[in-house]
């Protein structure tokens, strides 16, 4: 009985043995590679973040708009500026008191004084040099090591109070109300106490070199590279290019959401406005990775991916040359005002330049900021708005073109109808108060009475207000509309950048298809929210309103439009009635700009009719701009240019404006728009502006002969 036992024990002993043999035998074979794996895992170190790179915006000849630019800033390890920290001194008292039980709390300090004492002599040195370098206020270095020392300790007491509350000390409380002391808070020490912080940037060569001799011998102590954003042309485009500034990771990282490495830490830039802000997703750039393990052996390098690059239709050279001439009071007796311009290349529809002045510094703009947006005393004409893009005004005048236009492709009149305006009927027929029509366009019949009458070209010439009321009123509201939104009119005309063509094989993220702010103007009785995209959605003219198409006739009322629009509607008819979208962002893929080509269908006598009274508003006697172009340098016959031209006035708001094309024999040619707030006369205010754009275009290449040297 007994041998049956021990038997059976025996069997049940080499069952176990037999068991752990075959387990032992697996682990060092199948689970062999994942065990070695795990153990190393646990052994490296949590990876180093590398820096990204932000692309570059350039202009359409390659110069460099917006760059990351290297820049040397001092930094200074957390070891250092701990010293200025009282929490630092008083748990590293308690520490050594701990370690010493032997000493009171005077002799602890004393010791523990003395054994940092160069260090804090170095910091403060490191915080004088920093001061006078830089030309920054002391006060302000002080600030800024706090601020390590606040961001350091906030993160070391998260972590502190986390291992208590995981060691069953406040198990039920949130990590902000568990109890922490300041010894338990140094002994954290996590790798941000190790880090070394940016402190000041030396931006001059003086700087860098004083500070290389005077500091870098200071443990703790460094000069390190980080790419800065750089604006090399200031003002130039300010409004459009637009700026970078600190990064809101919470709230922009959703911009990123498929992509880690391109999320923002703190510390980090991103766009604020204009193509920043548009293109970030293009510009921004994916972050490397470093990791190592405990013997500081590489593991893995992720490397950095730079942002890609994005290119404007903008000639920097010649946004520089507007923006000077409509800033100088001895080129514009109202530089004080604010402004609006655009040029655009006819065969393209490529914005060459966008001006909106008073202009501010992309460089200084972070700091002024604030005074820029809301002291009227200093800037009172609104520096931060594009009034070329995101401002919209009553057309007046140069809104008539197209008025014709509507008329003429309606069969409402010919070329050649006279439409007059008896001075004794039109109160009693228009109800403008003190014949408000008169007033402003005057009676043309007796002007043109050797000329045909006041027909078409007549009216385009002299600006007849009366007849071009008179004209609307004639067309059928929907159809004013139509006319007017297929040239571009109660929407937005500027598309977005393309962002396939930079993204490549890179996820695209969804909403990042932003564009820039800009005024879609009101052709109807409301402006539409959001922007339509199909005049079926455009709000009618309000029927009711008898007046509404007469004072839409003359480019008032409900009318409103951005400079944008106007030159683009312009640069259509200067093409021959083919309606393209402005472009401000270069695509390879489509050099011509053909995707949005569209073919108004207009006749061959519309379009004669509309070029003939516009060119006679510029050369010919009795034209709204002659004066102003007899005045002009472009009076000669050296440069080739035909021009063609619109001026136009406004009440409520006041402002003056100008519109036109200039060609030459070759095919070139460039559109143009402005505006002049507060303006009295398109003749006086605008047209000479708008003749000093052309000579610029011509003198940088872009239409007609240059002038001879």
């Amino acid at each position: 009985m007994y041998g049956r036992r021990l038997q059976a024990f025996m069997m049940v002993c080499l069952a176990l043995l037999a068991a752990c043999a075959a387990r032992l035998a697996y682990l060092q074979t199948a689970e062999h590679e994942s065990s070695l794996r795990a153990i190393e895992e646990l052994r490296i170190r949590p990876p180093r973040q590398l820096p990204t790179v932000r692309g570059t915006i350039y202009d359409r000849n390659g110069r460099a708009l917006a760059i990351d630019r290297p820049a040397f800033f001092l930094h200074v390890n957390y070891e250092l500026t701990r010293l200025l920290d009282d929490r630092f001194w008083q748990a590293g008292i308690e520490q050594l008191r701990a370690r010493q039980p032997d000493m009171n709390r005077e002799q602890a300090e004393l010791a523990f004084r003395r054994a940092h004492q160069e260090a804090l002599t170095d910091l403060l040195q490191t915080m004088d040099a920093c001061a006078q370098l830089t030309g920054t206020d002391p006060e302000e270095i002080d600030r800024r090591v706090r601020r390590i020392n606040e961001d350091v300790w906030r993160l070391a007491r998260y972590i502190a109070a986390w291992r208590r509350r995981a060691a069953g000390g406040g198990a039920d409380s949130s990590l902000q109300t568990v109890e922490v002391g300041l010894t338990e808070v140094l002994a954290a020490d996590i790798r941000e106490m190790h880090e070394d912080y940016p402190l000041v940037e030396l931006d001059t060569d003086s700087a860098l070199l004083e500070a290389q001799l005077e500091l870098e011998r200071i443990e703790g102590v460094s000069i390190q590279p980080r790419a800065k954003r750089d604006y090399p042309y200031g003002s130039a485009a300010c409004q459009i290019i637009g700026w970078v500034g600190p990064a809101e990771p919470q709230s922009e990282n959703e911009l990123f959401d498929k992509d880690e490495h391109s999320h923002y830490l703190a510390g980090e830039v991103s766009g604020k406005e204009g193509v920043e802000r548009v293109c970030e997703v293009i510009l921004r750039g994916r972050r490397g990775e470093i990791t190592y393990n405990l013997d500081g052996e590489l593991v893995e390098h992720k490397e950095t991916l730079f942002g890609q690059d994005v290119r404007l239709s903008l000639d920097v050279n010649l946004q520089q040359r507007l923006e000077a001439i409509l800033s100088d009071p001895n080129t514009n007796p109202n530089a004080d005002r604010g402004i609006g311009a655009v040029v655009l290349d006819v065969a393209t529809g490529d914005i060459l330049a966008m001006v909106s002045v008073p202009t501010f510094d992309l460089r200084t703009v972070r700091r002024d900021y604030g005074a820029l947006l809301n002291d009227p005393n200093r800037f009172p004409n609104r520096p931060l708005l594009n009034k070329a893009l995101a401002a919209e005004y009553p057309p007046g005048s140069t809104a008539k073109p197209f008025i014709l236009v509507a008329g003429l492709e309606e069969n409402k009149i010919s070329p050649w109808t006279v439409i007059s305006c008896p001075f004794e009927d039109q109160q009693a027929k228009y109800g403008f108060p003190n014949c408000l029509l008169f007033r402003l366009g005057g009676c043309h019949d007796w002007r043109w009475a050797n000329e045909g009458g006041n027909h078409a070209r007549n009216a385009i010439r002299g600006s007849c207000n009366v007849y071009f009321s008179r004209l609307a009123e004639r067309i059928d509201e929907r159809a004013l509309q139509r006319w007017l939104f297929r040239f571009g009119f109660g929407r937005d005309i500027l598309p977005g950048p393309a962002f396939d063509q930079y993204l490549g094989d890179l996820d695209r993220t969804e909403g990042v298809d932003r564009n820039l702010h800009q005024a879609t103007g009101q052709i109807g009785r409301s402006r539409p929210t959001p922007p339509v995209r199909r005049f079926e959605d455009l709000p009618p003219i309000p029927t009711s309103l008898t007046t509404e198409r007469r004072y839409m006739g003359i480019g008032q009322g409900l009318f409103t439009a951005s400079v944008l629009q106007g030159a683009n509607a312009i640069a259509a008819l200067a093409r021959g009635g083919i309606y393209k979208p402005p472009r401000l962002f270069l695509s390879d893929a489509d050099p011509h700009n053909d995707a949005g080509r569209t073919d108004l269908g207009l006749s061959k006598t519309t379009l004669e009719t509309v070029r003939d009274g516009m060119e006679a508003v510029v050369h010919k006697s009795g034209g709204t701009a002659h004066t102003a172009f007899q005045q002009s340098v472009l009076n000669k016959d050296d440069r080739g240019l035909k021009l063609f031209g619109k001026t136009g006035s406004t009440q409520r708001p006041e402002c003056a404006w100008y519109a036109g094309w200039a060609e030459d024999s070759t095919g070139r040619a460039v559109a143009l728009a402005i505006v002049v707030e507060g303006g009295q006369s398109g003749a006086h205010d605008a047209a000479p502006l708008g003749f000093a754009m052309i000579q610029a275009c011509n003198e940088a290449g872009y239409v007609g002969r240059k002038p001879a040297d």
